[in-house]
């Protein structure tokens, strides 16, 4: 009786035993895939901006040349590709100098004020 009962002690340890791997290799499974799709999404944000920043440096050097390092400051300073992209948008029909400067005046100060 004795020996029956450590047995089954034993085997139901086994199981546990068993039960705390799966879970664990689980756990780490679903660690290693949120890590994925989380590099995936920064990934796909870090590229939008690389490749809005010459977008826009070109345009502004093309429209605005006495605006380029305001410009170029600003580009490195956005974090977030729609904003950027709402930047360039806007430079894009902008008519004058002046409206290029309030523009990144603008998003300069909105950028100093979230951080």
């Amino acid at each position: 009786m004795l020996q029956e009962t450590i047995v089954e002690y034993w085997e139901s340890l086994d199981i546990v035993q068993k039960g705390v791997a799966q879970g664990t290799i689980y756990g780490i499974a679903q660690g290693i895939e949120q890590g994925i799709q989380i590099g995936k999404e920064e990934g796909r944000v870090e590229g939008c901006l690389e490749s809005l920043r010459p977008v826009m440096m070109l345009l502004v050097e093309t429209r605005f040349p006495s605006m380029a390092i305001v410009a170029k400051q600003q580009a490195i300073r956005i974090k977030d590709p729609e904003e950027l992209k709402l930047l360039v948008d806007s430079l894009i029909v902008a008519k004058t100098e002046r409206d290029a400067r309030y523009l990144l005046t603008a998003a300069i100060f909105r950028n100093n004020n979230e951080h």
